[in-house]
């Protein structure tokens, strides 16, 4: 009896051995790089990827740069939460069975085909630098970023993704783009497409907009206030209005065809590159800030005359790059230029920087009230009068902005 019970025992523990279900790899490069994962996935040791192994791994596998062709057996792994496969030599890719994949990396590839539609829990795709021609993420609803840059996309629809919040699809062959429902974007990089038209106006979360490369005859950022990068170059612009962009920090707006630049109202600006625009006559960056900022205008056959600040103006910073007929001032009549489209600055802020009270003057209007944003873009605080008090704001940078007969000025304010 106490024989027969031992031998129970053995077959209790011989059956799943013999039962188990070994995963047919045609890849052989696939199967080692499964077998060469630390910590093993091969738990018996026995040179083998069975099922129930398969099912087991719940976390991250990493296959990257190991000279693969083909992922069939990949439909076993499907508790899989992060797969990443680039640089491989991959052609098609169905992940039908990986239902609980959060993250999935397929960069540098030779992919012309990817199925992620059952794969609802997705957050991150990256697919950049593959051949593919056609993407649907419109079953991933918790996409929050999106790298497809590098590719032969044609189209590409994300309206059903409204967490997204990084989008890389330079470098493809896209004639639209529809954002309207990414009311979250903050990074959008879309240079080199064949884009007309781009609206960014429901982006209001927007920080990077790289839309250089297009054929873009027009860009409105105004409702875009946390902007504080553009890269346009390359695009048939006319004109660029960046006064409501209060943190704009970048600009990169050569090789278009605008006429006039005005800076003015950006007082945290740190680098313009404006070459190569031969219409361009005027640029104003007399923005408080000019100290702390580095310019690129060469190239610009039709610029006279750049307005700059009162404490440069003797001393243009050796380091900015521009024609040699370029005459540098405080106001346009002294290039003998109209002063039609930019207004003169009459208000003094004082003191800054403060540990409390702001005082406004103005030698010409009435100051009709202000807003204090953060380098974000948020609004802090609001007042009228002649004063604003900040001693309940942390220490740092912001932006006020003042609201005269209309007319609405901007100073950068420190706060101690």
């Amino acid at each position: 009896m106490i024989k027969a019970s031992i031998f129970l025992v053995f077959l209790v523990f011989l059956v799943p051995k013999v039962n188990a279900q070994f995963i047919n790899f045609p890849d052989p490069n696939f199967k080692q790089a499964l077998l060469s994962v630390n910590p093993s996935i091969d738990l018996n040791e026995d040179g083998e990827i069975d099922q129930e192994e398969a099912i087991l791994l719940t976390g991250q596998l990493d296959i990257s740069a190991s000279n693969i062709s083909d992922l069939t057996g990949i439909e076993f792994f499907i508790n899989l939460t992060w797969l990443k496969a680039g640089d491989n030599h991959l052609q098609l890719a169905d992940f039908s069975q990986n239902t609980a994949l959060d993250v999935l990396d397929l960069k540098n590839n030779d992919l012309t085909s990817i199925t992620v539609s059952q794969d609802e829990l997705l957050r991150v795709l990256i697919c950049e630098n593959n051949q593919l021609n056609t993407l649907d993420v419109s079953q991933n609803p918790l996409l929050e970023q999106l790298n497809c840059g590098k590719n032969n996309l044609t189209s590409l629809d994300v309206t059903q993704n409204p967490l997204l919040y990084r989008l890389l699809c330079d470098v493809n062959e896209l004639e639209s783009l529809n954002l309207t429902q990414n009311t979250a974007l903050k990074f959008l990089y879309c240079a080199a497409n064949h884009l007309t038209q781009l609206n960014v106006q429901e982006n209001e979360s927007l920080r990077l907009l790289s839309c250089a490369g297009n054929l873009l005859t027009a860009i409105d950022v105004s409702h875009n206030l946390a902007l504080d990068l553009i890269g346009c170059y390359g695009n048939q612009l006319t004109e660029l209005e960046v006064s409501e962009n209060l943190v704009l920090k970048f600009v990169s707006c050569g090789g278009n065809s605008i006429t006039e630049l005005d800076f003015s109202q950006n007082p945290l600006l740190e680098s313009l590159a404006c070459f190569g625009n031969p219409p361009l006559e005027k640029i104003d960056i007399s923005n408080g800030n000019n100290v702390n900022l580095f310019l690129n205008a060469v190239n610009n056959s039709n610029l006279t005359c750049v307005k700059v600040d009162q404490d440069i103006i003797n001393q243009i910073p050796e380091e900015w790059d521009y024609d040699e007929d370029v005459q540098f001032c405080t106001d346009f009549s002294e290039c003998g230029m109209s002063t039609e489209t930019y207004t003169e600055n009459p208000i003094v802020v004082f003191p800054n920087p403060t540990s409390g009270k702001v005082f406004v003057k103005n030698s010409r209007k009435v100051v009709e009230r202000f807003q204090i944003y953060d380098l974000h873009g948020n609004l802090k605080l609001k007042s009228k009068g002649k004063e604003i008090n900040l001693k309940n704001l942390a220490s740092g940078i912001y932006i006020l902005k003042i609201y005269s007969s209309d007319v609405a000025y901007f100073y950068r304010v420190i706060k101690k």
